[in-house]
């Protein structure tokens, strides 16, 4: 029992799941596993109909997560309505005492997991940047839009703390300094955001006529947030090495950030990879620890003259 991998749908703990899959798709359904084998234990397994159609299952292991999942697909997704340009997975099913949903395929690939060319990647992020943009824009449209986020000020502190093991004392310092000046320019009101918004989660189609189609997925951490926050994960996995995508972005968005906003952004980044590194370490994610650390000496650099 202990050589089956827990993610597994062989594994006894998800015996529940397959029977969900079954119920829901049909006795003779085809699990592909498809979850991550570090880090959470969250599950992800593709399923197969006997007519082919493909189905997504996911068990989220935090009962959070699987509400913040049903913020996106139950209440943003519907709210934004369809456009020809972009999709994303509806909800097929979904059982609260366990904590699984099934969800439907969308069609292309991870645009992080694929060779695009300079032109495709352009014209993801300028595409992205404008799904998000108009996610942003929302009326307030799921439960929890009426809990505010605490302030800039207030989680910056609170994600410090939680790294202050992974820095010395001259970081630490310097930090706390950077966190005034952000703060300094005042309280940012909180929008509808995916809050993991990246590449990964992009996936690419394209027609036979060459017109490229998004596809946005994993909702799990989507609800109300700082507009800035949709932004970070560009700054540590691509914008560094391809400036040009940061300029598409912000083509497709709509509007440069301020030197306010920018300021804001460097220091949730900053603050956001130290408290990065004790997770990556706690998960065996040694490439995600050392990118922490080159994100924190390529802020300071931006500063420190």
């Amino acid at each position: 029992m202990s050589d089956i991998a827990f993610h597994s749908p062989d594994h006894p703990y998800n015996q529940k799941f397959v029977n969900f899959a079954r119920r829901e798709i049909g006795a003779r359904v085809r699990i592909e596993n498809c979850s991550r084998d570090f880090g959470r234990p969250s599950i992800v397994w593709r399923l197969t109909a006997d007519d082919g159609s493909r189905t997504w299952l996911k068990h989220h292991e935090d009962e959070k997560l699987f509400q913040r999942e049903l913020i996106g697909l139950e209440h943003y997704v519907p709210a934004l309505g369809a456009q020809p340009w972009w999709s994303s997975p509806a909800l097929v099913a979904k059982d609260a005492e366990t904590n699984v949903m099934l969800m439907t395929d969308v069609e292309g690939e991870a645009l992080n997991t694929i060779a695009a060319t300079a032109d495709e990647e352009w014209t993801m992020f300028r595409l992205a940047a404008k799904f998000i943009r108009r996610l942003h824009a929302l009326e307030s449209c799921a439960p929890d839009a009426s809990a505010a986020t605490p302030d800039l000020r207030h989680r910056l502190e609170n994600y410090l703390t939680s790294g202050l093991a992974s820095i010395d004392d001259k970081t630490r310092k310097w930090t706390q300094g950077l966190i005034d000046q952000a703060c300094a320019a005042g309280p940012i009101a909180p929008v509808a955001c995916h809050r993991d918004f990246s590449p990964r989660n992009w996936l690419m189609a394209q027609s036979p006529t060459g017109i490229i189609t998004l596809g946005v997925i994993d909702w799990e951490r989507s609800g109300q947030d700082l507009w800035l926050y949709d932004a970070q994960r560009m700054v540590y996995d691509h914008w560094h090495d391809k400036p040009q995508l940061r300029e598409a972005y912000f083509e497709g968005y709509g509007r440069q950030p301020t030197a306010a906003e920018q300021l804001q952004l460097d220091a949730i980044c900053l603050v956001g990879a130290i408290a990065s590194i004790p997770w990556a370490q706690k998960h065996r994610d040694t490439h995600f620890a050392t990118l922490s650390r080159e994100i924190i000496a390529r802020i300071q650099a931006q500063y420190i003259k």
